[in-house]
């Protein structure tokens, strides 16, 4: 599938047409997740059936703990997003650590967009907010 994510709340686009992979393909391998390296190129993004955190609480969710999940090369969204206002969802000791909440918005409206990693012990990726966030499929 190839398609562009927008803003759901203003509609922006957040990025160009994406090639989209399903981690359910059996035709696609996942790459291995390798801390501080993008999981895709630009231009292309994996649809994960299996989320980047876990929680072993029940009751406290990881922020990432949602399937499914799209895992895109942060290129991607580079001149459409930028950092919360909130410090506390800036966290990270060498990056964004991504996990207390999503920590990027959409530069024209400042809706709550999606989280990136970027620390030296995280993938360094970004992963839209599916409720703030919506895919137009592109039809060829």
């Amino acid at each position: 599938m190839i398609a562009k994510l927008i803003c759901g709340k203003c509609g922006a686009d957040l990025t160009n047409p994406i090639r989209i992979h399903s981690s359910k393909d059996p035709s696609f391998e996942v790459p291995e997740i390798e801390d501080g390296n993008p999981l895709t190129v630009s231009g292309e993004a994996i649809k994960s059936w299996d989320p980047m955190q876990r929680s072993f609480d029940p009751k406290q969710p990881a922020s990432l703990e949602f399937v499914p999940q799209y895992w895109l090369n942060p290129a991607d969204t580079e001149a459409t997003v930028k950092p919360v206002n909130d410090p506390r969802r800036l966290n990270g000791c060498c990056g964004l650590d991504g996990s207390d909440g999503p920590n990027m918005c959409c530069k024209k409206c400042k809706a709550e967009v999606g989280t990136r990693q970027s620390d030296c012990w995280t993938a360094n990726v970004f992963i839209p907010d599916p409720i703030n966030t919506q895919w137009l499929e592109i039809v060829q």
